[in-house]
């Protein structure tokens, strides 16, 4: 991990507070979701994996969270591209 950040992402300090799941995702889901995982899910690719992971290892060093991170990352970037091509293709831009 320290090979894949610069100096100045590593003294980024996020606040975090824990909050628990809503009780409908949890019941659909049957386990346990860590809630830092969607924060992934937005297409800041690949700074936002690297945050989220970040912040589950300050919180617990057995946390190791890249991987998911970076999977949510990838589904937010091909929704976000769905998206901007049903928006073309609605408009009728030729």
């Amino acid at each position: 991990m320290w090979a894949l950040t610069t100096p100045a992402e590593r003294r980024i300090r996020m606040p975090y507070t824990q909050r628990p799941i809503s009780r409908g995702t949890r019941v659909l889901s049957g386990r346990r979701i860590n809630p830092l995982v969607g924060a992934a899910g937005i297409s800041a690719f690949p700074m936002a994996a690297r945050v989220v992971n970040r912040v589950g290892l300050e919180e617990d060093f057995g946390n190791f969270l890249l991987m998911h991170a970076m999977g949510a990352n990838v589904a937010g970037q091909v929704a976000s591209v769905v998206a901007g091509g049903v928006l073309l293709a609605l408009l009728g831009a030729r």
